[in-house]
């Protein structure tokens, strides 16, 4: 969220709802059970802010402290052949 949330407020990366889901946990550990299940986006009514946004990008970008090791990059450098010649450096791929 771009804001400190707000009573209520609901989060549309991770889903957690402020003042109800860490009314007995804390954000750190609310925060670890996203990132576990793989930090999918939430929210089905507004879009990740980029196609290439990643949870724990995220979160280690805004500073907040995580138990959870990211994943390897989901990007991987694919040689395609043009006339011929292999040129790795072309075609990248997201899997």
């Amino acid at each position: 969220m771009r804001q400190h949330p707000s009573r209520h407020a609901i989060c549309p990366s991770c889903g957690t709802e402020f003042g109800y889901d860490d009314f007995s946990t804390t954000h750190r550990a609310l925060r670890n059970e996203w990132l576990r299940a793989g930090a999918p986006w939430f929210s089905a009514s507004t879009n990740p802010p980029s196609i290439f946004w990643d949870g724990f990008r995220q979160v280690i970008e805004a500073g907040l402290e995580c138990d959870v090791a990211a994943p390897p990059s989901k990007i991987e450098i694919v040689p395609i052949k043009v006339s011929g010649v292999v040129n790795p450096s072309m075609g990248l791929v997201a899997s």
